[in-house]
């Protein structure tokens, strides 16, 4: 157990391998963005739709109390 331990530490830190842990912006963007569009698109498109019912249940009740 000691010495897999040990090998994982030391392979973690070895200079061949740090390269590969970081990766450009663009290509987290071009792997995630599909991943959360279908996520993201249907709430953002409901947000939009409560807002404006929300201010326009306002404007219904200012009008209504005139």
């Amino acid at each position: 157990m000691n010495v897999a331990l040990t090998l994982a530490v030391e392979a973690e830190v070895d200079p061949s391998l740090v390269s590969m842990l970081y990766f450009p912006e663009e290509h987290q963007l071009a792997v995630l963005l599909p991943l959360w569009a279908p996520l993201v698109l249907p709430l953002l498109g409901g947000l939009i739709k409560e807002i404006k019912r929300y201010r326009d249940k306002g404007r219904a009740k200012k009008e209504k109390s005139q």
